[in-house]
């Protein structure tokens, strides 16, 4: 009976060193694992669903991937309205088109706090910045000027061909795909330039052709552009395009591209597979190299996981950030570090499109 006592007793405390041991290096335990502290620097833009006047602006900490899922109403007291398109920080404030509530939000970029609300005659798409302007682009084919001083509209540019959609900088120049227009019967009808806009006459001077139904456009080093060009979803397929501004002259990039982003001189984007019902069903990752146009994959092991890349996006310590969004669900935020590796996951609202670094 005695040896019997003994022996579970040795047994029960060779399971407990043997548990102690496992905790972890330095002997720390989940329990008491040293917490890292949130730092809050970033910002997930989240559209909303069209018509649910739910669009999102969520607080992001980019060391840790917490996120405040709602942080524009807690500290306003009010949602940001019906589909917020675009997001940018520029000088100490941030600015956010909210298209269907036709609306350009001013809001003090370290906090969220609402400094103005301007009314827009057209729904608002992408946001450009320089020199003290913000450029706001319509679905009414304007281009309207905000001085970041005075937060007065102080200029207009019409523009003629169909409806606008992103914007890029180079030089003295504004770049502006031009997309699609809706004909009466219900059917689409695309284009496939780009307008360019001079800043200092604040007028329309040039198309460039690139691809049928441009969207997605960011500048590259070198006085180039790159374009997103949809397709038609049909008969012409969607590709992506290097634009040398020098001679306006196009190269066409080996992938088609739905989303990019620029960093260090370099391209990284997605390519996007539909069904038939244009159903997003898979996204694939690439580094493009900005001298050589060479394609390099990315994200291989993660592609299961990000099936509805909605956005992309890179810091300034190049770590990648992607927003994978499906409807009828919350979204998903990935932080990838330089080597591709996962550095966590976090979930935002609906339709996350935009990780914004202030």
């Amino acid at each position: 009976m005695k040896n019997n006592i003994l022996s579970k007793t040795f047994t029960l405390l060779a399971v407990c060193l043997v548990a102690i041991s496992c905790g972890g290096e330095g002997g720390e335990t989940p329990d008491n694992k040293p917490q890292i502290t949130p730092v809050y620097d970033a910002y997930v833009l989240c559209e909303g669903v069209w018509g649910g006047n739910d669009a999102k602006l969520c607080r992001l900490a980019t060391n840790t991937g917490d996120i405040s899922p709602d942080f524009f109403a807690e500290v306003n007291g009010r949602g940001l309205g019906d589909q917020a398109q675009d997001a940018v920080v520029y000088g100490s404030k941030l600015y956010v088109s909210v298209t269907e509530s036709k609306t350009l939000l001013v809001a003090d970029a370290a906090t969220s706090k609402a400094i103005k609300q301007i009314m827009l005659s057209g729904k608002p798409r992408s946001i450009a910045c320089k020199d003290g302007k913000v450029y706001v682009d319509n679905y009414d084919k304007t281009i309207v000027r905000l001085d970041t001083a005075t937060l007065q509209l102080d200029g207009i540019c019409p523009l003629d061909r169909m409806l606008p959609e992103q914007m890029a900088i180079v030089g003295n120049n504004l770049y502006v795909t031009s997309t699609y227009s809706l004909l009466p019967n219900g059917s689409f009808v695309y284009d496939s330039v780009l307008q360019v806009v001079d800043l200092t006459t604040f007028t329309k001077t040039d198309n460039i052709v690139v691809g049928l139904n441009p969207g997605r456009v960011k500048a590259l080093n070198g006085n180039r552009l790159v374009v997103c060009c949809t397709g038609d979803y049909g008969a012409t397929a969607s590709s992506a395009v290097v634009v040398n501004l020098d001679d306006n002259s196009v190269t066409k990039l080996p992938v088609a591209l739905g989303n990019i982003d620029i960093a260090a001189g370099n391209i990284y984007g997605y390519t996007i597979t539909y069904d038939a019902g244009l159903n997003q069903t898979r996204s694939e990752f690439f580094r493009i190299d900005g001298a050589t146009l060479q394609v390099t994959p990315m994200l291989k092991a993660y592609e299961s996981v990000l099936t509805n890349a909605y956005g992309i996006n890179l810091d300034g310590d190049g770590n990648l950030y992607v927003c994978n969004s499906v409807f009828g669900s919350n979204s998903d935020v990935f932080c990838f570090g330089p080597d591709g590796t996962k550095k966590w996951k976090s979930e935002a609202a609906h339709f996350a499109s935009k990780v914004i670094f202030w």
